[in-house]
């Protein structure tokens, strides 16, 4: 009995090790989102990078940070909210 499970155990840690292992294997395989995905990870990115700006500005008014500092971060996450913009439409425009 015991062999029985030793034996198991093995093959499911086989199992797990090659699942895990197989992107080191075939590095160049293609792992894709469909479309739908891909556009709701862009617009849960988005948002997010919307509410980044947001406290970035609170972070202004409530003084814990430079005007200097806030127009660096500000420029980064602005160039970040349009680059996601600019994926979402030319994934609309692929979807038409």
């Amino acid at each position: 009995m015991v062999i029985i499970t030793i034996l198991i155990l093995a093959g499911i840690l086989g199992l797990v090790i090659a699942y895990i292992t197989k992107p080191l294997v075939n590095p160049n395989e293609d792992i894709s989102l469909n479309p739908n995905q891909s556009s709701d990870l862009l617009q849960a990115e988005y948002k997010l990078l919307l509410n980044r700006i947001r406290e970035l500005e609170q972070d202004l008014t409530e003084g814990k940070i430079s005007r200097e500092d806030y127009q660096d971060h500000r420029e980064k996450l602005n160039d970040q909210a349009a680059d996601c913009l600019q994926q979402l439409d030319e994934l609309s425009v692929q979807g038409k």
